[in-house]
C-alpha cells in the first residue's frame, strides 16, 4: 500500500539527481491544464502540502475501485476536485499527489512505473520479491486481506491496483523491505 510512496519519492529524487527534473518545478510543467498547477511545486506534492484533495477520500471512490481504470482517467478526476487549501498553507495527506508523482516518474523516465522501480531499485538491491501489483498477474503466495463483518470474516474488498499507481501499487516482502532499508540508510538509493 502506501509504503509505495517512499519508492515514488525516491524515484523523483533520483530523476532530479540525473538532472531530468527539479522538485522546485511547478506541476504545470508536466500538466499544463492542472488547476493552480503553476502555484505548486513537485516538492509540495512530495510533502503533502499541495492542497490537492485526495481522490481516495471521495465516497464514490470505494464504489469504483474494484474496476480497472487508466492513469489519465484518475488524473482527470483529480483535476476536477476543488483544492483543500492553497499550496503551502498547511499539510494534509494526499494520495492524489503521489498518484501524480508516479505518473511523472513514467513521463520523465520514459518507462512504465513498475519497470522504472525494478530497474532502478528492485534489481540493484536484490529485491526479487517486489514489484507493481497487477490484478491479472498476482505474485505467487500473495497475502489476501480479510474483514470482519456480521460476526464472521470474509475476503476484503479487492482493489484493482490501477487505482493505486505511485500512491500504493507495490507488493513486497519483509526480507525485500529490509534490503531496501539497508540501501536507504547505506546511502545507495540517493547521493
Amino acid at each position: 500500500g502506501s509504503i509505495t510512496k517512499q519508492f515514488t519519492a525516491s524515484g523523483i529524487l533520483r530523476l532530479q539527481e540525473a538532472g531530468k527534473l527539479k522538485i522546485t518545478d511547478p506541476l504545470s510543467k508536466y500538466y499544463p491544464e492542472f488547476p493552480h498547477g503553476s502555484d505548486m511545486s513537485l516538492e509540495r506534492l512530495l510533502t503533502h502540502t499541495s492542497g490537492i484533495h485526495s481522490y481516495t477520500d471521495y465516497p464514490a471512490f470505494i464504489q469504483t475501485v474494484t474496476q480497472p481504470t487508466t492513469t489519465a482517467a484518475v488524473i482527470a478526476s483529480i483535476e476536477k476536485f476543488p483544492a483543500d487549501f492553497k499550496p503551502g498553507e498547511r499539510w494534509s495527506y494526499s494520495n492524489s499527489g503521489y498518484y501524480i508523482l508516479g505518473d511523472i516518474v513514467q513521463k520523465i523516465s520514459g518507462r512504465e512505473y513498475g519497470d522504472f522501480l525494478r530497474e532502478t531499485f528492485f534489481v540493484p538491491f536484490g529485491m526479487t520479491n517486489s514489484g507493481v501489483y497487477r490484478n491479472d498477474q498476482p505474485p505467487a503466495g500473495a497475502a489476501v486481506g480479510y474483514e470482519y463483518q456480521d460476526g464472521r470474516f470474509k475476503k476484503g474488498l479487492d482493489w484493482n491496483m490501477t487505482w493505486a499507481g505511485g500512491a500504493g501499487s507495490i507488493y513486497s516482502t519483509v526480507r525485500d523491505l529490509y534490503r531496501w532499508n539497508e540501501a536507504v540508510f547505506g546511502g545507495k538509493v540517493l547521493d
